[in-house]
């Protein structure tokens, strides 16, 4: 007997021919409020109180809402799926979609926003691939893409509408190319990218018409992916649904050596790639930069090598705001086993004007992250469409013997450069530098208008521990020099008013 796939938009039916088990899909409108452990704005708080089954994702659109995609059967019963939403920039959570029943396991997913606003989550169950559409549903909001022999896949949106998906074929290293220009409803299968590759991975640049892919370069005599050489294309859309390659960086990273996990990202005329290098235990997160939008790239170079702990399980994504560059997250294992109590997740950043100097790291977790292979675990960023270059980590992490889904807001560390004539164009407050610190800081803000502001310190408690400043101030940038020799070491908070702007971030003091 056929199975078949059964959607359901609020109360209504549409059945759709499919061979996979019995799925069915309900959009809630408006979505239902989803109540986790909130806490305070700028630190670690739940997005999801128990463990995904696979890889969670999300994207932000430019109206302050995000959406996380969820494989995880306990937010909402009998739902294998779960898309959750914020439209306050992640401070409150609903559920806007499921999918089940609860013992479908999808077990990756890639959420895309196209140039045309519109959110699709790619899923993969099985051997098959789907697309859903997510803020403006289908009539069938669920359909195939392909359906069997696929491992692995990725995909991109551009900024014309445009949809891509590379897909990973199991058993031939083949990756086809398929294409669509009517928002995911029918695909196109155009030439593979090659017959000779495995694991694809893409990623858009900040103009949304080119795209970044990245694979394992194959060969007859190599069977162990992990130790073949990563090969670097670039490929541009002509017009919504059409892509042509522009260069091939074949065996970019030789062969030879464990590397585990790659990725990229392409922006104003910069290019990074990424790659851990070394088995568990002695595991570094190396990477190569462009200055000529990816035609070439420069010496491969440590990110933050430490000879005393494992670097793995990161994700990097360009930011905007000028001057631009990458931000990066990933963890930091100080003994290389099982995660634990002292793993921690790191933040970096470089920005597009020298692409090789990544600022220190600092640590933006209170809760541990967790590695799990089985379940594809990996902490994601999701950019904020905002002049100060925010970005959203994400993570699976320990709370005691517990596994929750977190979020954390960070700020760039680059630095703020001056809008035209030296006055800023919107209100933004940044992330203090160096953090931790000891015992002095600095926190850069800008206003674009003459007005009243506050800056003050709070402790975990929410109490107020310091006042920063409190006056009228022109507008213009300005730089705040906190010495913190009369606190003690821990967790803080800065906050700044001014007019109808609000804006908090954590800030560390370690003695």
């Amino acid at each position: 007997m056929k199975n078949t796939l059964y959607v359901l938009v609020l109360t209504a039916f549409t059945q759709l021919s499919l061979q996979s088990q019995d799925l069915q899909v309900k959009v809630y409108d408006p979505p239902i409020p989803y109540i986790g452990n909130i806490d305070a704005w700028g630190t670690d708080y739940v997005v999801s109180n128990t463990a995904p089954f696979g890889k969670p994702s999300g994207v932000e659109r430019p109206n302050d809402t995000l959406y996380v995609a969820v494989p995880d059967s306990n937010i909402v019963p009998g739902a294998g799926m779960v898309i959750l939403k914020s439209s306050n920039n992640g401070l409150n959570w609903s559920t806007a979609i499921t999918i089940s029943p609860s013992t479908t396991v999808f077990t990756k997913t890639k959420m895309v926003r196209s140039g045309l606003d519109t959110v699709y989550c790619f899923l993969q169950f099985s051997s098959n691939i789907y697309i859903l559409r997510v803020n403006l549903p289908f009539a069938n909001p669920l359909r195939p893409i392909f359906n069997g022999g696929y491992r692995d896949f990725d995909a991109w949106a551009s900024s014309t509408g445009g949809l891509y998906v590379f897909l990973d074929s199991l058993g031939t290293n083949n990756i086809p190319r398929l294409a669509s220009s009517n928002g995911g409803i029918t695909w196109s299968q155009r030439a593979s990218v090659t017959s000779s590759g495995a694991h694809p991975y893409v990623a858009k640049s900040g103009t949304g018409d080119t795209a970044m892919l990245l694979y394992y370069q194959m060969t007859a005599a190599l069977a162990d992916t992990t130790t073949a050489a990563i090969t670097h294309a670039r490929y541009r859309e002509s017009a919504p649904g059409t892509l042509s390659s522009i260069a091939f960086l074949t065996g970019l990273i030789p062969a030879g050596g464990q590397k585990d996990q790659y990725g990229g990202a392409l922006f104003g005329g910069a290019g990074w790639l990424m790659y851990t290098s070394g088995a568990p235990g002695s595991r570094n997160i190396m990477f190569v930069s462009s200055t000529n939008g990816g035609i070439g790239y420069g010496a491969e170079t440590p990110l933050a090598e430490n000879p005393n702990a494992d670097e793995y399980n990161f994700d990097i994504q360009y930011f905007i705001p000028e001057p631009g560059g990458v931000h990066a997250i990933y963890i930091w294992d100080s003994t290389g086993g099982p995660s634990n109590a002292t793993d921690k997740l790191m933040f970096t950043s470089a920005p597009v004007n020298a692409p090789g100097n990544f600022a220190a790291p600092i640590q933006v977790s209170e809760h541990p992250p967790v590695s799990d292979i089985t379940r594809g675990y990996k902490p994601f960023l999701v950019e904020y469409y905002n002049a100060a270059g925010d970005a959203a980590a994400f993570w699976v992490g320990l709370d005691g013997s517990n596994r929750r889904l977190y979020m954390d807001r960070i700020g760039s560390p680059v630095g703020i450069n001056p809008g035209q004539n030296g006055i800023p164009i919107v209100y933004s407050l940044s992330q203090n530098f160096p953090n931790p610190f000891n015992p002095s800081t600095k926190i850069n803000f800008a206003i674009p208008k003459e007005g009243f502001v506050t800056v003050k310190i709070y402790d975990v408690l929410g109490r107020e521990a310091a006042i920063l400043l409190n006056k009228d101030l022109k507008a213009g940038y300005y730089t705040i020099d906190f010495n913190a020799s009369s606190l003690s070491s821990g967790v803080y908070f800065y906050k700044m008013i001014s007019g109808d702007f609000t804006d908090t971030k954590k800030l560390v003091l370690v003695r």
